[in-house]
């Protein structure tokens, strides 16, 4: 186990909760509870798995106290927790693996196409090229061009 920042309360609850205070453990998830809430809703954009996937990590949180060896990196090991079980929900993302007639399949192979990183639908595609404001920078011409050449 690494040293302990000063002070540190979370490291410190981690501590506790690992020792088996339940109390502490349940002050830990509810601080991190609206993180994950955040997290996982907008990887998930809202579908209505966010709750499922939440509630999952926080098991996971419950069950696996004792395996985090830092406890002043709480956040980051609850946070990759988070990440892998969004990517479960979300499937795979090597277009080799992705399911036969989905745009990461038939389209993430080609770089271009491939932008919105192969979103799993048309509509999440439009969404994250919206976020990413496609439309306002250089990437627009290096996609329309390549979609001109087709």
């Amino acid at each position: 186990m690494r040293a302990i920042r000063d002070g540190d309360p979370d490291a410190e609850l981690v501590i506790a909760a690992q020792r088996g205070d339940r109390a502490a453990l349940d002050a830990l998830l509810a601080q991190y509870l609206p993180l994950l809430y955040n997290i996982v809703g907008r990887a998930l954009n809202g579908h209505a798995d966010v709750d499922d996937v939440v509630q999952e990590t926080m098991l996971r949180a419950v069950r696996s106290i004792r395996d985090v060896r830092d406890p002043a990196a709480f956040r980051s090991w609850l946070v990759a927790v988070a990440v892998r079980k969004i990517r479960e929900v979300l499937g795979p993302t090597d277009p080799a693996k992705a399911p036969p007639g989905s745009i990461r399949k038939e389209f993430g192979q080609t770089i271009m196409i491939n932008a919105a990183h192969a979103s799993d639908s048309a509509e999440n595609a439009e969404r994250e090229m919206a976020i990413v404001r496609v439309d306002e920078n250089n990437l627009k011409a290096l996609i329309e061009n390549f979609y001109a050449r087709k």
